[in-house]
């Protein structure tokens, strides 16, 4: 490596002295143009109903951010579905500043889900970005349809208890099963998938119960004092209770872990 590092001197001083000087070239500048539209920061993340901002840039074919650059959004979405998302100040901002950026404000209309939104900005090639709308944890509420009822009772973590001041379910020896339809949700309607609902008869002997997601209550189903089960992608589970080997009256205690 020695050798090599002191031979290129000489002969660039050689070739130097040998040769006439060589024109210089004609000064000018490359034109920058527009070729990518880019994310700056994590992609965005809303809970439905609320507000996030999208921060672009627009870079030229060195890779550098420009400045006076119009970006343009619009959400895909079906012809017959009501857009997911809207825009703030309108669907489109200009890149300024050093570097050169800018950020077009979302809300959420209230949906859960992957929605895209498509990007564009001059002769740059169009970007389709994700974004993310999770359920309102904030606003959940426990709903639950007793068979006698046409109206559901709430609870609402933090808030009251309109399962409490329910009156009482009668059940009968022999008559089988009686189905009550219990759901989470936000206040749009978003489930939240994976949340556990936990049930227990305070009075064993009085009452039995299950938890199952699908309809009405199957007659091989297994009934106990406990049961456990985690809402589906609708945020319904069916509770089956039965009258139990006692007469007697006996509170069902819903518990949501996780959820205050």
């Amino acid at each position: 490596m020695a050798a090599t590092s002191f031979r290129v001197p000489l002969l660039l001083s050689v070739f130097a002295a040998c040769t006439a000087p060589l024109p210089s070239l004609p000064e000018g500048e490359t034109t920058r143009e527009p070729t990518t539209i880019e994310r700056v920061g994590e992609p965005l993340q809303l809970v439905a109903g609320d507000w996030g901002a999208l921060s672009l840039q627009v870079l030229d074919q060195f890779g550098e951010p420009m400045p006076a650059q119009t970006v343009t959004a619009r959400v895909v979405k079906a012809a017959d579905q009501s857009p997911p998302l809207s825009f703030g100040l309108g669907n489109s901002c200009t890149t300024a500043g050093a570097p050169a950026q800018c950020a077009i404000d979302l809300r959420s209309e209230g949906p859960a889900g992957v929605f895209d939104l498509v990007l564009s900005s001059g002769g740059a090639a169009d970007l389709s970005q994700a974004i993310t709308v999770g359920t309102d944890r904030s606003s959940l509420s426990l709903q639950l349809t007793r068979p006698d009822q046409a109206e559901p009772a709430l609870w609402r973590p933090g808030g009251g208890d309109g399962l409490a001041a329910q009156a009482p379910l009668s059940l009968f020896r022999g008559e089988g099963s009686r189905s009550l339809a219990i759901r989470l949700v936000d206040a749009f309607d978003n489930p939240l998938p994976a949340q556990v609902l936990q049930v227990e008869a305070a009075e064993a002997q009085a009452a039995s119960l299950a938890l199952h997601g699908g309809e009405g209550c199957p007659e091989d189903l297994s009934l106990g004092a406990q049961a456990e089960a985690a809402f589906g992608e609708g945020g319904l589970l069916r509770l089956c209770v039965a009258a139990g080997s006692q007469l007697g009256a006996s509170d069902v205690l819903l518990t949501l872990p996780g959820l205050s």
